[in-house]
């Protein structure tokens, strides 16, 4: 299957920050099967000062992958990117959809974090849903535990089907 055009124009300028054996390998497999011209910036930041210094003039946390766009725009994150990629380029079949969307508000997206190649830095503020959890697993962290989401579910969360 030849995947279709890219949508991201001009294609020649999306610049990937990256390494060997880090999460911009597949990146950079996804963006040439799609045969999207890029361009990679070394950029080890565990090995120089030199490397975090370039990661740092694009991406204020020094991570990678960094994916620059043509418009400025800088998506990180190795799953981030791969999910956007194949939700711009479904004709690829690039995977299956993890992203979460919402209707009332397109321009938000939810992954779960069980997806994501880093740890967060938010902090665990307790243990959610846990009435539906398995019989036999005990939670064991010392956190608050809701059978639901606490107070309001509209305040947590506004969905198409609460409107």
């Amino acid at each position: 299957m030849t995947p279709e055009p890219s949508s991201l124009v001009p294609q020649d300028s999306l610049t990937l920050f990256g390494a060997p054996s880090s999460g911009a390998v597949a990146v950079d497999a996804t963006l040439t099967l799609l045969d999207i011209p890029f361009t990679v910036i070394e950029g080890a930041t565990w090995a120089s000062e030199a490397a975090r210094e370039r990661v740092g003039s694009r991406n204020s946390m020094r991570q990678i992958p960094t994916l620059v766009l043509p418009d400025g725009e800088i998506l990180t994150e190795s799953a981030a990117i791969l999910l956007c990629l194949a939700d711009k380029h479904p004709a690829a079949c690039l995977g299956s959809n993890l992203v979460s969307t919402y209707d009332n508000d397109p321009d938000r997206m939810s992954l779960p974090l069980g997806g994501l190649d880093q740890a967060p830095s938010n902090k665990v503020e307790g243990d959610f849903f846990v009435g539906s959890g398995a019989p036999w697993f005990e939670i064991t962290d010392g956190l608050p535990q809701h059978d639901t989401w606490p107070g309001s579910r509209t305040e947590v969360r506004k969905t198409s089907d609460e409107n």
